[in-house]
């Protein structure tokens, strides 16, 4: 079992995250995130979505955003590294959204649409 697995799980320990990248603190004070919130999202909540990455070990996890954001969910880019998580980034939905969470959601948006437009036709 890698150390993506034991995090979906639940089992996976503070320590063997790895929260020590620059890039990572600079998105944090970008988008006024507090590295608490990061850390109680990746051990306690269950993502979203969780999807492959872009490189090799890498994995995008989607979480509900901080109550005092008008967004709705960020996505953390973590990579495993056999012993530990690096944790890579936070992104904001305006700049997250990759073309498979796109397709991913695209089933939702399709129903919300026509839920709309059957509400339409029932008003007339």
């Amino acid at each position: 079992m890698n150390c993506i697995d034991e995090l979906l799980l639940g089992s996976i320990s503070r320590d063997r995250l790895n929260f020590n990248s620059c890039h990572f603190n600079f998105r944090l004070k970008q988008n006024r995130i507090s590295i608490d919130y990061v850390e109680h999202a990746l051990l306690n909540m269950e993502p979203l979505d969780c999807l492959n990455g872009n490189k090799k070990n890498s994995y995008e996890l989607f979480y509900d955003a901080p109550e005092s954001k008008c967004y709705d969910e960020i996505k953390i880019v973590v990579y495993d590294c056999n012993t530990h998580i690096n944790v890579s980034t936070v992104m904001s939905p305006n700049e997250s959204k990759s073309q498979k969470h796109r397709n991913s959601q695209k089933q939702d948006d399709l129903l919300r649409k026509d839920r709309a437009i059957g509400k339409a036709f029932k008003c007339n």
